[in-house]
């Protein structure tokens, strides 16, 4: 997905190709793996992770930091389902942000809106006082993200001329 919205067109056969993914026998992506496949196909464009510190405050800050910077950026997060008690590492898109709302395209959710690019948002508004929740409600999907492990964003800018 974030191929495609930087320009590099990309369908489910490409990426599955481009990450070695064979059914059954793919534990996922390395942070590693990622930001070289990116690096590989879009030239000029240099990615760094960035990391979050654990808790509400941490998580949001790195997600509206990163939404500030007007570009889509890949974002991993360890998630939980809470009605069904299931959790996992998962990727999705931070595609900008409105208020103090982070916007979200998530590859697991319904399409988003015509003419928009987000299907999921979370209220990233600070929280003075308040208990620092473990798990981040995400509207518009149905996981949460869990704010006490490291939620890392893949931030891209422009590269430095070699």
């Amino acid at each position: 997905m974030l191929l495609s919205l930087l320009g590099v067109a990309t369908d489910r056969r490409q990426a599955r190709q481009l990450f070695g993914v064979r059914p059954g026998h793919w534990r996922g992506s390395t942070h590693r793996q990622i930001r070289q496949v990116l690096c590989d196909r879009v030239p000029g464009v240099a990615f760094h992770w960035r990391h979050s510190r654990r808790g509400r405050d941490g998580v949001c800050d790195l997600l509206q930091t990163a939404a500030a910077a007007g570009q889509p950026a890949l974002v991993t997060a360890y998630c939980r389902h809470p009605r069904l008690q299931a959790s996992c590492g998962h990727a999705f898109l931070l595609t900008g942000a409105r208020m103090d709302t982070v916007l979200l395209l998530d590859p697991l959710g319904r399409p988003p809106a015509a003419g928009e690019r987000f299907n999921a948002c979370l209220d990233a508004a600070p929280r003075a006082g308040a208990a620092d929740a473990a798990l981040l409600e995400v509207d518009g999907v149905a996981w949460s993200i869990d704010s006490s492990r490291r939620v890392s964003v893949l931030i891209l800018s422009a590269s430095d001329p070699a």
